[in-house]
């Protein structure tokens, strides 16, 4: 399957769980989510990464034994910052281990991005060190980064275990 059938089908995905799925009330602190596509992602070319870097504004909604942040709207993809994008970040002795998966529109309103661990199947793999009290962390992500422009069929694709996240609080 070639890169604009991925991207039409991931946009007719969207579009059919965003006429289909309630949101969730926006309760809970903000963080801002960056990932910056590995160097050895191609740069130019069909079915590459358009863009190398990737806003999202997201919420903590469970910080039990692990923290889990959602997409404000989650599931719905009705604007910048929506979609089912979920990350989970557990603390080891050396840093953070965890995972993120789904989809979502970019705070910029244009980049629809998802995350698989490879081959648009299972959760993308986080490593990191950061401050657990603060909340804050970076890494690097190990898995599939998959971009389509919103409404349309250009993007593209990178399986990659050096592309970058970091996680930092936001202060609304």
């Amino acid at each position: 399957m070639n890169a604009t059938m991925r991207a039409l089908i991931l946009l007719l995905a969207l579009v059919f769980i965003s006429c289909n799925a309630p949101t969730i009330p926006e309760t809970g602190q903000h963080f801002q989510l960056t990932v910056n596509a590995s160097p050895s992602c191609p740069k130019s070319g069909e079915g590459n990464l358009i863009d190398r870097q990737f806003t999202f504004k997201i919420m903590l909604i469970d910080e039990t034994t692990r923290l889990t942040f959602q997409m404000p709207t989650r599931p719905q993809v009705s604007g910048p910052d929506s979609g089912s994008l979920t990350i989970v970040i557990t603390p080891t002795s050396t840093g953070v281990t965890g995972s993120i998966a789904g989809e979502a529109l970019t705070s910029d309103g244009v980049h629809d991005v998802a995350f698989f661990l490879d081959q648009h199947q299972g959760n993308a793999r986080l490593i990191g060190t950061g401050d657990y009290s603060q909340k804050t962390f970076s890494g690097t992500l190990d898995g599939q980064i998959s971009m389509s422009i919103f409404g349309s069929s250009s993007g593209g694709e990178c399986i990659a275990a050096d592309h970058t996240w970091k996680l930092t609080p936001l202060f609304d």
